[in-house]
């Protein structure tokens, strides 16, 4: 993306959760001659135990730990008549011993 806008570079921060559960890259691009703003993130989260609002619905989660990788962009271009592009996808995978592991995949894409 950088080379395709020819004047801009992306600020990136690498993060980590405190509690060690997680960690990703904000990237923010702006000023450029194709991006008047963006952002291109990445991230991986890890928990012990799948949160009470996720086995409301789908009681087989309950109990497994779980992984979740995302990825999340927000281009706003600088020419008026183009579409801002947002879009987040995202994949889990909910895991527990002498199982087989459940996945899948959420997110969406829209221009505005």
């Amino acid at each position: 993306m950088e080379s395709l806008d020819g004047g801009a570079v992306f600020e990136k921060d690498h993060w980590t959760k405190k509690d060690g559960n997680g960690s990703g890259i904000t990237s923010v691009i702006c000023d450029g001659n194709v991006f008047e703003k963006g952002g291109v993130n990445f991230s991986i989260v890890e928990g012990n135990k799948m949160p009470k609002s996720a086995t409301t619905l789908r009681p087989e989660l309950e109990g497994r730990k779980y992984t979740a990788l995302g990825v999340s962009l927000v281009l706003h271009p600088e020419n008026p008549y183009i579409p801002t592009a947002h879009a987040n996808v995202r994949f889990f995978v909910a895991e527990e011993p002498d199982k087989e592991p459940i996945w899948w995949f959420g997110g969406g894409f829209d221009l505005t």
